[in-house]
């Protein structure tokens, strides 16, 4: 099982595309990096990931969670990530 995969994620701000149809997997062990130039959505991606950005579509899971969007983290889910 993955730690993290996002599948088709994509995050807008008004009429503005910040990510479109991201997609990636971390396997438990492996290292990663979100390469790319500046404004390409790098923080954008950390930003879901990490709970502070609520509004996008796609499908994630993390830590074997499927997120949604719009919710807060809550208990174990919040204390691990």
């Amino acid at each position: 099982m993955a730690l993290v995969n996002v599948e088709q994620l994509q995050v807008t701000f008004g009429e503005k595309t910040a990510v479109s149809a991201a997609s990636f997997a971390i396997e438990p062990g492996e290292t990663f990096s979100l390469i790319g130039e500046s404004g390409c959505g790098k923080s954008t991606i950390l930003r879901v990931l990490a709970g502070l950005q609520r509004q996008w579509h796609g499908n994630i899971q993390v830590l074997g969670d499927r997120l949604q969007p719009g919710m807060r983290f809550t208990g174990a889910l919040r204390r691990n990530v």
